[in-house]
């Protein structure tokens, strides 16, 4: 096993679900999940429906649950499903297992004192435990390389038979830290030609290997060290970020996200000129449930009501999605908010006034689940409702979840939604060949089209489940075989395995925005529920009154710029914006007709290899640059002649009106082909009506 174990990992763990063993539940082949973790399935040993999990994670669980920590296995087996004796049993097969055959695959790195050279000789050696090049084999996949092009990223790059399909998988420290720890890494795929079909197959997800691979190595916490290079690059001067380079594969969006950002950052120098503040990463609290659930928030009432879907969109700080409505939780599902005062804060009731929400909701009559929502007040002060979800549930017939205002908590969202599939569905029931769901919807008008135009493809569109997660969302979906994400701006971490375990295909395009990209969408979803009749879209596409429509869009919105102001990690993310929408907005404005100004800080000549990237994207005449570099001159470019609406992330940011334009951002913008002809016309209408123009002078602080 020392020679041929890391170079066949599958092979490994088909061996080692063979050595797991449980009282009445046998072993499935164990999953590797991206953040170390070795997940083990466990199903009755006679053939009995249902199944469990047995997760090991590199570092300590965290949470009330279940959880073993053996002196013989390195981090904590835990689970939220099975009991805890099943969790015992599991933890000491592992335990023996390591003493007797020490497999090299399940080797650990170095302890928290141990600095690890962030290099293909220090971190890369421990990484070669589990990944080879030229000798594993994940699936198809070879791993061929393995590379530093930079004194920041360490690259993985595997190949199919013949070179093809590749994925490259880069691990990036962060740029402006010489010393940093596991968490700070940043996980990116960089180059991935792998079909639909192959990206939802475990056995062809190359970055579980590698995931998992760091986990192992860095189960300990090591200190990672980048060494000193000659071409390093200092962080700009009072700034918390340095410049990052366009498309060098790099993803600053968690660091970029509203809450990190423009909350949490002490010190934001820069925040005068930075206008774009991409969305989390996983809104949960946008879900809409179900008349037959019940939602607990449990935070102060202050606090949610100062976020959509309570505030209206008009007045809230951030620019939100068209037609949010004020309440939308309140619409279908009980709502119990234990809206939290510092009197309970500090004498410690909060759990008190979390249970007895919990209480009035599980004992309702007719209803089916509680979801609780908690804030950034609970989990600052670590409140944590499993204990009383799980009284509650030996005697309610409620279903309990627990997540998080902007995370998928624990994996509560993905059992939710897994749940609901199965319960309406299992896998035994009888599906549609060409039946197809959409998988994260918009407004009610963007998901008619899109299932408009899935019909007249020849598909059999059944409905939209995502952020809707009703009970009787799901029951319309029952018999969909193929689902197909759309609007991922705000839920795109959510676990994919919320959908395994069904006879059912995911796919997960880019977002259908656009007319190509709403064409390319259709296309990918046609090819994988009926390829014959992919011929179809081709047509749809090729119509001849769509491009008339679009001849006579584009002579309105080519006397258009629209502005973006940005410095050079701004232009990365625009440039390269699947990280944050799933889709390319710069390159559906320009699809539009409009032109496109930078407001660009600092040096323009800075700026050269933009400027180029532009001209190779045939921008060359549509796009021109005009730099700044202090907040006076910023309000000088954004009032350039020739400039209209301007991109920010903020409603009715000051910045803006004091120029005299007005704000757009990627809240205007609509998905499917209808969608895309009313965004281009709000986009023109912000442009043409200036309704402060008249008063400029006052806004930016002048006089008469």
């Amino acid at each position: 096993m020392e020679t041929r174990e890391p170079a066949q990992p599958i092979a490994f763990l088909q061996w080692l679900r063979t050595r797991v063993a449980v009282r009445g539940l046998r072993a499935r082949t164990p999953v590797l999940e991206r953040d170390g973790t070795m997940t083990f399935p466990l199903v009755p040993a006679d053939d009995a429906r249902g199944v469990v999990r047995v997760r090991w994670s590199p570092g300590p669980a965290s949470g009330d649950r279940p959880t073993v920590v053996h002196a013989g296995v390195v981090g904590a087996v835990w689970s939220d499903e099975a009991p805890p004796a099943v969790v015992r049993e599991v933890a000491a097969s592992l335990a023996s297992l390591v003493a007797r055959d020490d497999p090299v695959f399940l080797r650990v790195g170095p302890g928290p004192d141990d600095p690890v050279p962030f290099t293909p000789e220090g971190l890369g050696d421990l990484l070669r435990r589990q990944v080879r090049p030229g000798e594993t084999r994940w699936g198809p996949f070879l791993a061929v390389a393995f590379e530093q092009p930079d004194a920041h990223r360490l690259v993985f790059r595997f190949e199919g038979d013949g070179g093809s399909p590749a994925v490259v998988v880069a691990l990036v420290a962060p740029p402006s830290k010489a010393r940093f720890r596991r968490g700070d890494l940043s996980f990116v795929v960089v180059e991935d030609t792998r079909t639909p079909d192959q990206r939802r197959r475990a056995d062809h997800q190359v970055e579980r290997l590698i995931g998992f691979a760091v986990g192992r190595a860095l189960a300990r916490d090591p200190p990672l060290v980048v060494p000193e290079t000659p071409d390093a690059v200092p962080a700009a001067p009072g700034c918390a970020e340095s410049a990052a380079p366009v498309a060098d594969g790099v993803d600053p969006l968690h660091a970029r996200a509203r809450h990190e950002a423009f909350i949490r950052r002490w010190n934001a120098e820069w925040r005068w000129r930075r206008f774009l503040y991409p969305a989390s990463r996983c809104i949960v609290n946008l879900f809409r449930l179900g008349p037959e659930d019940a939602l607990v928030v449990h935070e102060s009432l202050e606090c949610v009501q100062n976020e959509p879907p309570w505030l209206p969109a008009d007045s809230a700080f951030w620019h939100t999605r068209r037609g949010t409505r004020v309440g939308e939780f309140w619409q279908r599902a009980r709502v119990e908010v234990t809206d939290l005062r510092e009197a309970d804060v500090v004498r410690g009731r909060t759990m008190d006034a979390l249970e007895a929400a919990l209480e009035a909701t599980a004992t309702r009559p007719g209803g089916r689940s509680v979801v609780v929502v908690s804030g950034c007040l609970p989990n600052v002060i670590g409140d944590n409702p499993v204990p009383a979800m799980r009284r509650l549930s030996r005697t309610s017939p409620c279903r309990f979840y627990w997540v998080g205002n902007t995370n998928d908590f624990q994996g509560y969202t993905a059992a939710l939604i897994r749940d609901r599939l199965m319960e309406v569905a299992p896998a035994s029931a009888a599906r549609d060949p060409l039946g197809f769901a959409i998988v994260g919807g918009g407004s009610p008008r963007e998901n008619r089209d899109l299932l408009d135009l899935a019909a007249r493809a020849g598909l059999h569109p059944m409905g939209v489940v995502l952020p809707d997660v009703g009970y009787d969302v799901f029951a319309r979906v029952a018999r969909a075989r193929v689902f197909a994400w759309a609007n991922q701006s705000a839920l795109r971490d959510l676990s994919e395995l919320a959908f395994s375990e069904l006879p059912v295909v995911l796919l997960r395009p880019p977002s259908p925005v656009g007319v190509r990209g709403t064409f390319e969408w259709l296309r990918q979803v046609v090819a994988q529920a009926a390829p014959g009749m992919v011929a179809r879209v081709a047509a749809m596409e090729n119509d001849e009154s769509l491009r008339s429509r679009l001849q006579r869009l584009r002579a309105r919105t080519g006397r258009h710029r629209l502005v973006f102001v940005a410095d050079r990690e701004d232009l990365g993310l625009l440039l390269d914006t699947r990280p944050m929408y799933a889709y390319s907005l710069l390159d559906v404005l320009v699809e539009m007709g409009f032109g496109l100004r930078f407001a660009v800080h600092g040096d323009p000549e800075a700026y050269r290899d933009v400027v180029q990237e532009f001209e190779a994207r045939g921008w060359g005449g549509r796009v021109d640059l005009v730099p700044f570099g202090s907040p006076r001159e910023l309000t000088e470019a954004l009032r350039e002649p020739g400039g209209g609406a301007v991109f920010s992330n903020i409603t009715a940011d000051p910045r803006v009106t004091a120029a005299g334009r007005t704000v757009f951002s990627e809240a205007d913008v609509e998905m499917g082909v209808e969608g895309f002809f009313r965004t281009a016309e709000r986009l023109a209408g912000r442009c043409e009506v200036r309704p402060l123009a008249g008063f400029e002078r006052w806004l930016a602080g002048g006089g008469a």
